[in-house]
């Protein structure tokens, strides 16, 4: 049986495997010839990116182990590594805490959820702790994976964002955690103001401000939409990285954005529906924007996917 494939030069493949990630298919091994190498992917992939090179091709099946299926299911938070809920067979995880990078196995109780965006863990073996320093794109992250939210699988995303970013730009990260986007624009040079109203995230933002030597970032613990409610047209770039609740701050974060501003607004989106409910969203609340991008961050859940719409004042 032949299956759906992006077909890409040998040259090109690392940057459009990047690219394409959140539709790869994990139960089919990518295959190369010669010149190009080709990669298995979901269907959806023909609705949201025309541009590839798309083409049907016999794929060898992925036989996964028990051991295969640890590699590519657990999170590894600094030195933490973090099982999913549905790891059954935990003492055979234990393995992993022989791999020199990770000192800490835990796994997940319960997904994230709560005001603060936590998710309780069960100890599983290693050193008796939740608290670490995790690194990426040259920046240092120290925090609790049970205090705070953290999800090393939006790096790319991360990075993505912030080359958007100018020197001297004043950018306003309206849930920002413990600061992955808000530490990488400060040492690119913009200047930011990040906010967020688990006072343990602040705790950590604050330290994480001291171990990355940044002095252009101003922090702030409390509701965005209560703290912000007085400012208007002022940032070049406006992060709404919440994607449950996000859509309550439009108002807010319309109102904070310069005329050619970005604001970058993240939620969950549907398979069958990936935009639109999002986009009739922002309508509904704020009226006619303009749309600067719309994408597939990464798969959430079966049939869900966190995506980004990025939009500004104005129409077009």
């Amino acid at each position: 049986m032949k299956y759906l494939s992006v077909k890409s030069p040998i040259k090109e493949a690392e940057a459009i495997r990047q690219k394409i990630k959140a539709f790869l298919r994990d139960d089919l091994r990518t295959d190369k010839d010669v010149d190009f190498v080709y990669f298995p992917v979901q269907e959806s992939i023909a609705e949201e990116m025309k541009d590839l090179w798309l083409v049907k091709r016999d794929f060898k099946k992925r036989e996964i182990n028990p051991v295969e299926d640890i590699k590519t299911s657990y999170d590894v938070i600094g030195d933490i590594a973090i099982l999913p809920l549905d790891i059954e067979d935990e003492e055979r995880a234990l393995v992993l805490l022989g791999r020199k990078n990770i000192n800490v196995l835990l796994k997940r109780l319960s997904p994230v959820e709560g005001e603060h965006r936590t998710r309780k863990l069960k100890y599983i073996g290693g050193e008796k702790r939740t608290e670490t320093i995790h690194k990426e794109h040259g920046c240092f992250y120290k925090l609790d994976v049970e205090k705070a939210y953290f999800s090393p699988r939006l790096s790319t995303e991360r990075s993505r964002v912030v080359k958007k970013m100018e020197q001297g730009d004043f950018v306003i990260d309206m849930f920002a955690g413990i600061g992955p986007f808000s530490i990488l624009a400060a040492k690119k040079g913009c200047r930011v103001l990040s906010l967020d109203n688990n006072p343990y995230a602040i705790r950590y933002l604050r330290e994480n401000k001291s171990l990355n030597r940044i002095k252009n970032l101003d922090i702030v613990l409390g509701d965005s939409g209560k703290v912000l409610a007085g400012g208007k047209n002022v940032a070049d770039h406006v992060i709404m990285n919440l994607p449950f609740k996000s859509y309550k701050f439009l108002d807010t974060a319309l109102r904070l954005s310069k005329e050619n501003g970005r604001i970058y607004f993240y939620s969950i989106g549907r398979e069958e529906d990936l935009f639109g409910e999002q986009i009739r969203e922002i309508e509904e609340r704020i009226g006619k924007f303009r749309l600067y991008e719309k994408r597939v961050v990464r798969p959430y859940s079966p049939y869900r996917y966190h995506v980004c719409i990025e939009f500004g004042p104005g129409e077009g």
